[in-house]
């Protein structure tokens, strides 16, 4: 029962990330109207994936804490693993907020247009929404998978 609470808590996440994505690429075509175009993003898909990441790391909670997690990190062999949740949760998230605050920042830098870095900022956020999409696969859905 756990393991199919973890793969659909991970198939929706990596749903939200798919969704990201293309948002995020559809949106910094859009140049000055970027926060626009983010906001969607920003409001639905990731408390989406923010509400399965943590689902999984409510399921594995309570073994991690009998292994001593998180006084020592959980066994390097298991599949599946709550430092990947905590990772997400506290690194990986963040780092996709300040993306996009930075993108949303820089399309508008210039006296209401982008800045030349604009592009760049743009797709830093597409691909931190594709490399979290590959971690969940890679972490939860495929060792889920059987």
């Amino acid at each position: 029962m756990s393991a199919i609470i973890m793969l659909t808590s991970a198939g929706t996440a990596v749903a939200a990330c798919v969704t990201a994505t293309a948002a995020a690429t559809a949106a910094s075509l859009t140049g000055p109207l970027y926060a626009g175009g983010i906001t969607v993003t920003s409001v639905t898909t990731m408390p989406a994936i923010v509400t399965a990441i943590t689902a999984i790391q409510t399921v594995l909670t309570p073994s991690a804490t009998l292994s001593g997690w998180p006084m020592k990190p959980t066994d390097e062999s298991s599949k599946i693993r709550i430092e990947n949740c905590v990772q997400i949760l506290t690194e990986d998230i963040p780092a996709i907020t300040a993306a996009i605050v930075t993108a949303t920042t820089q399309s508008i830098a210039v006296n209401g247009a982008p800045s030349t870095s604009f592009p760049d900022d743009a797709v830093d956020v597409v691909t931190k929404f594709g490399n979290l999409s590959s971690f969940i696969t890679e972490k939860f859905v495929t060792p889920l998978t059987f």
